[in-house]
């Protein structure tokens, strides 16, 4: 990792694994078939993985699972933009996409926010998020 001592291995027995400079296994990041790409982000605490299994996912440094960018065929590769919260994949389904991914739970609820303020009023945002989250339709406009 640019700012940490850690190392990131990928395998074709459907792991990729995070490891301290030792080499000494800290979080194993599994798929269901070959992983392909294994990348940690430049910047940030993440890491990007992409499988012969159709699909390339976003994993925090805990190995919890944060995204999945999902093709109809083997990923072949997964880029991080280097600038952006984007993710570039490359597939053997003769696609290449770009996903937006959101680096913090507070980043994607902020996004819909923004979103959902444009469609919802005040009392339906209430009627829809009532046991989710009593604080998201703070300030809302009737």
């Amino acid at each position: 990792h640019p700012k940490q001592n850690l190392i990131l291995t990928r395998s074709d027995d459907t792991s990729a694994y995070l490891c301290d400079c030792d080499g000494d296994k800290l979080t194993r990041l599994q798929h269901d078939d070959s992983v392909n790409t294994a990348i940690f982000h430049p910047e940030k605490e993440l890491i990007l993985t992409a499988s012969s299994d159709g699909a390339a996912h976003l994993w925090d440094f805990n190995g919890n699972q944060r995204a999945t960018f999902p093709h109809s065929d083997w990923v072949w590769s997964a880029i991080f933009h280097s600038e952006k919260d984007l993710v570039l994949t490359v597939s053997q389904d003769g696609t290449g996409r770009l996903w937006r991914f959101f680096p913090t739970y507070e980043a994607m609820m902020a996004e819909a926010k923004r979103n959902l303020h444009v469609i919802l009023t005040r009392k339906e945002c209430e009627q829809q998020f009532a046991d989710f989250d009593l604080t998201f339709c703070e300030g809302w406009d009737e």
